[in-house]
């Protein structure tokens, strides 16, 4: 009998089943007992290896499915479980006089396989894991943008270039690093996800295998990886953060975002306008076209640098951009060189968004 951490040991389950395809599923996750650890792998088009050190002498092995053994650790409550062997792959989760049998479950392996070798590598810190999540938020949905339904993860000057857009709207930001400087790759949404979830800590390892064909993220208890893709990634990322702006306002982050959330109640378009007050000078006044609520929304604390005519954007796109910020204050810039583009940034961040403006005719 193993004893072990019901907490961790659920959150941990949480994560690599929420970020398990379809097909994954069908595939058992295999635990090995053994010299003092605990170590699990879960294998599917994403996989992913776990170590942790337990106090036991115990040595066995059990091949279960995730969804069966994340239900019955979480459904119960104390502060631990012990997990009981078979001696066949099966395994008994006990807490306290109650105990529910997980049966055993035949994969394509028996064994636990050895992570893969790193032939490049570099070191980063947390942020990356962050902005890699965010980035997946805004990456295109449909294949009709095949080239942006990915995350991109570039290499520039020492830094990793982090990056997702769809057309519309645009996530960017810098993380520094250390090493090795990687090729650069583009990753899926669920590879994104997956590192911000099952990956922690200020030590991040990024790299390629021996045979670069996976790209590969540890924090050395935990490593996953998927597939190197190599696709061509529009270069005018690059451009939209380097290109000249002119500041149109700073504005306080958190009354912008819930005044444009007030105004998303109000209509059925999705869209909203923008334009400086000039009755008395000060503020932003966000104008909703055709809505069905009336309503008349001032955000006062805006400091205005240059006065600019109505902007009207898809509300949507507006607010994940501002959304994806935890600065205070974020800065508003047009792009004259991008079609008026409006970049979003903040002082303390390094992360960048952009916008498109929505041109309609309002006759």
């Amino acid at each position: 009998m193993v004893t072990i951490g019901r907490v961790n040991f659920e959150r941990k389950l949480n994560s690599i089943n929420s970020v398990l395809s379809t097909t994954a599923k069908k595939y058992p996750l295999l635990g090995l007992i053994q010299d003092g650890t605990i170590k699990i792998w879960q294998d599917g088009d994403m996989p992913i290896w776990n170590e942790e050190p337990i106090d036991t002498e115990e040595n066995f092995s059990f091949s279960v499915l995730v969804p069966k053994l994340r239900e019955i650790v979480g459904g119960f409550k104390g502060q631990s479980v012990d997990l009981i062997s078979d001696g066949r792959g099966a395994i008994t989760v006990k807490s306290g006089r109650s105990r529910v049998s997980i049966p055993y479950v035949e994969g394509i392996y028996d064994e636990i396989p050895n992570p893969p070798t790193l032939e490049m590598k570099c070191t980063t810190n947390s942020d990356f894991l962050k902005f890699l999540a965010t980035s997946s938020d805004f990456i295109a949905k449909t294949y009709e943008q095949a080239s942006l339904t990915y995350s991109y993860i570039g290499c520039v000057d020492g830094n990793f270039f982090i990056s997702g857009m769809n057309g519309f709207s645009s996530f960017t930001a810098l993380v520094p690093f250390e090493g090795d400087t990687l090729p650069n790759v583009v990753v899926p949404s669920e590879f994104a996800i997956a590192a911000s979830k099952l990956i922690s800590g200020d030590d991040i390892e990024v790299g390629l295998s021996s045979n670069q064909n996976h790209i590969v993220i540890c924090d050395g208890d935990t490593t996953i990886y998927t597939p190197r893709v190599q696709q061509t990634y529009p270069e005018r990322v690059y451009d939209l953060v380097n290109a000249n702006g002119n500041m149109l306002f700073s504005i306080n982050r958190k009354l912008f975002l819930d005044h444009l959330k007030l105004a998303l109640q109000t209509t059925d378009r999705d869209l909203i306008g923008i334009e400086p007050d000039l009755d008395p000078p000060g503020g932003i006044r966000l104008v909703v076209p055709r809505a069905v609520i009336d309503a008349d929304l001032m955000v006062e604390d805006a400091k205005i640098y240059q006065g600019f005519d109505r902007i009207h954007f898809q509300l949507p796109f507006l607010i994940q951009s501002i959304g994806s910020f935890d600065s205070e204050r974020i800065n508003i810039e047009v792009l004259p060189e991008f079609n008026d583009e409006i970049r979003i940034s903040s002082d303390d961040s390094t992360a960048v968004t952009t916008v498109r403006p929505f041109y309609f005719s309002e006759s």
